[in-house]
């Protein structure tokens, strides 16, 4: 099997790989003179028309996450790559993302620096994007011992997903579960939504993530980029400690 060099990514690289991927494939073949194709239940009890994000749910298990293709993807994706190649949602992975980075601030109460953090995300939506910078701020948060913290966003939609994180159930993206779980943690975690103008610092370091390498990458220090917005916006940080 070969590929195009005009052919999406995943099409080559299935195709690179396509004797072991053959090996999981199963076809099925009748005479075909029964087939309603609108009416007939393809995928389960799934019908065609108009259940097409459905089946895209199903076809993304079927060449991703069932755990024999996920072998195959793991042996030629790079290790740092994997947790957000399996955490993508169907429509980011289909193809509506681009590349994403994301980044953030801590700061103290009086707006000092204390850590940063960049992250490149390869290819991701701006919402996802968005999500995965909360997580790694909370993340990293945790792990300095804050107990008190205020989290703020100039993302309206990911400040209302995190707090209906709280009162979820289970039925969660891996994702939002780690944030799930994060939240219910033996801390206070107070979410806000602020300004774009407000949020300039951590804008510019969500931007510079681009230019490093893929996954996560702690700063001790401010990048250059940033002096020249720190100064507007020290009052104003991804997330502040409240002094607890």
């Amino acid at each position: 099997m070969e590929a195009k060099v005009t052919d999406p990514r995943l099409w080559r690289e299935i195709c690179r790989i396509w004797p072991e991927f053959y090996k999981h494939i199963s076809w099925e073949i009748g005479s075909g003179d029964r087939v309603r194709l609108w009416l007939d239940n393809w995928f389960r009890e799934l019908r065609v028309f108009g259940m097409m994000l459905k089946v895209l749910e199903i076809n993304v298990h079927a060449i991703r996450d069932c755990p024999k293709i996920a072998a195959i993807w793991r042996a030629f994706l790079n290790p740092s790559d994997r947790a957000l190649f399996f955490n993508l949602s169907t429509m980011d992975w289909i193809g509506s993302s681009r590349k994403a980075g994301c980044g953030g601030i801590i700061r103290d109460n009086y707006g000092n620096w204390i850590k940063g953090f960049v992250s490149n995300l390869g290819y991701a939506s701006v919402l996802s994007a968005e999500i995965w910078g909360i997580y790694h701020g909370l993340v990293t948060a945790w792990n300095l011992g804050f107990r008190k913290v205020e989290l703020e966003s100039d993302s309206s939609q990911a400040i209302k997903i995190i707090q209906m994180l709280r009162e979820a159930g289970s039925n969660l993206r891996p994702l939002q579960h780690r944030i799930s779980c994060l939240l219910a943690s033996d801390w206070e975690v107070k979410a806000t939504h602020i300004p774009r103008n407000a949020n300039g610092c951590a804008d510019t370091i969500a931007k510079h993530s681009l230019a490093s390498s893929i996954g996560f990458n702690m700063l001790d220090n401010h990048p250059s980029v940033v002096v020249s917005v720190m100064m507007r916006d020290a009052n104003n940080s991804i997330i502040h400690d409240l002094g607890g």
